[in-house]
């Protein structure tokens, strides 16, 4: 999707433009003004290819966003039912009179319609298999893009946020396996604009499945304007959204120290009762599930991680402040290191 300019005028009515913001609250709004103006003052600010410029006269339906055109060079123009122009600029262009008076009606042109409607984002941080998981993302999504390095998921997640035109943006784990089967294609309905939506991974080491790990569209707005807690994703918003779909395996436990992680942090998530709206049988059982032995090649590490994970997140219950320690992984190699040297002894974590 493109970069969007709202153009309002003040005797328009102005529920159709809360309408517009609401839905699309990063987009920019100009008053009283005209589409030439805008195109040539915002052409080399944009971010996107081409964007559009949409007046707010009436309460629109948004379907016609989806349009990707052939012609990226041309300004085209939709109208709305009152025959008021939709216009379609290509950015960093050098827009003048002329080209707007040669406009072309987009849908007598070609246009494809893209199926992939918002931004897919691959997070990572020095996983083991991150470049083999990010080559087959980009197989299955040519447009998809990387975050590599940030400190701080939540960091990361924000700089993802930062770096998209659409409102909604896929966010994809370095340790996540794709299935085969599964699309970037689902479409957010307006009166959604700030639920948060997760799909459920496959845990090949427990056999649980739920959220842990899954993939996730999230709400752009909400990633720039709200400070995260413990658990990224749900502390974004009261409308949370489980997807009963299978969305990739959660390949987390490679290495001594990534099954010590993911132990570790999920267990002090799930023992502090820190995710929004949890139902605390659920958590409870899959808590235990998560503690039990294994037979996994890393079981030391995995069943460590998952009891220090469980103490220290009972111990932080009540002091956020020390829990999102579990959001930094620089945080976590340090206790790592600690915890690698006394692997099945009793050893607090400082």
């Amino acid at each position: 999707m493109y970069d969007i300019v709202f153009l309002h005028n003040k005797q328009w009515p102005d529920d159709a433009l809360k309408k517009a913001t609401d839905q699309f609250p990063l987009a920019k709004v100009v008053y009283n003004s005209d589409p030439l103006s805008v195109a040539v003052n915002y052409t080399k600010s944009v971010r996107t290819k081409m964007f559009w410029i949409i007046p707010t006269i009436q309460l629109l339906s948004f379907e016609f966003l989806k349009i990707d055109p052939v012609f990226l060079d041309r300004i085209s123009y939709l109208e709305d039912l009152d025959s008021n122009r939709i216009y379609l600029v290509p950015g960093r262009k050098l827009i003048t009179e002329v080209d707007f008076k040669s406009a072309k009606f987009l849908i007598g042109t070609r246009y494809k319609k893209s199926a992939v409607c918002y931004d897919v984002f691959f997070l990572s941080y020095n996983e083991t298999y991150a470049d083999d998981n990010w080559q087959k993302l980009k197989t299955k999504v040519p447009s998809a893009n990387r975050i590599n390095g940030v400190r701080g998921i939540a960091n990361a997640h924000r700089q993802a946020a930062l770096g998209t035109a659409t409102s909604f943006l896929w966010v994809v784990d370095a340790d996540a396996t794709i299935n085969d089967n599964f699309k970037f294609t689902y479409e957010v309905s307006a009166d959604h604009f700030d639920t948060v939506h997760i799909w459920k991974s496959s845990n090949p080491v427990n056999g649980l499945e739920y959220g842990y790990g899954g993939i996730k569209l999230l709400p752009k707005h909400l990633l720039v304007e709200k400070t995260a807690g413990v658990d990224v994703t749900t502390s974004l918003s009261h409308n949370v959204k489980i997807m009963d779909e299978i969305s990739n395996v959660t390949n987390f436990a490679v290495s001594p120290f990534e099954a010590w992680k993911g132990a570790f942090r999920e267990c002090a998530k799930l023992a502090s009762q820190s995710i929004d709206r949890q139902e605390t049988t659920e958590t409870q059982s899959r808590l235990a599930k998560w503690l039990e032995p294994t037979s996994h090649m890393f079981s030391s590490y995995l069943l460590d991680g998952a009891q220090q994970g469980n103490l220290f997140g009972k111990q932080c219950r009540s002091n956020i402040s020390a829990l999102v320690s579990i959001n930094d992984y620089d945080w976590l190699s340090n206790q790592f290191d600690t915890r690698s040297l006394a692997i099945g002894n009793t050893v607090e974590i400082t």
